[in-house]
């Protein structure tokens, strides 16, 4: 699971944002009982969540879009 979020994370070229934010979450953690390895897995699937539903949103205006024109040129044949 987790190795499929990161290919997903470097697929989406968000490997850098995801780095800068697990150091900015490990450098800001003061809790000893949470290790950077639970960091790490908390800001990939913070990272996941995000910009998932982010394309989710995209797909559905690209979508959108398609439809409209298709629609347009339907009533111009």
């Amino acid at each position: 699971m987790m190795p499929d979020k990161i290919d997903w994370i470097k697929g989406n070229d968000l490997w850098k944002y995801m780095r800068d934010l697990y150091i900015e979450k490990k450098n800001k953690n003061e809790n000893p009982n949470i290790h950077s390895r639970t960091i790490f897995a908390i800001t990939v699937h913070e990272i996941c969540q995000r910009y998932e539903t982010a394309n989710i949103a995209v797909i559905y205006q690209l979508w959108c879009e398609i439809c409209y024109i298709w629609r347009f040129f339907k009533i111009y044949e």
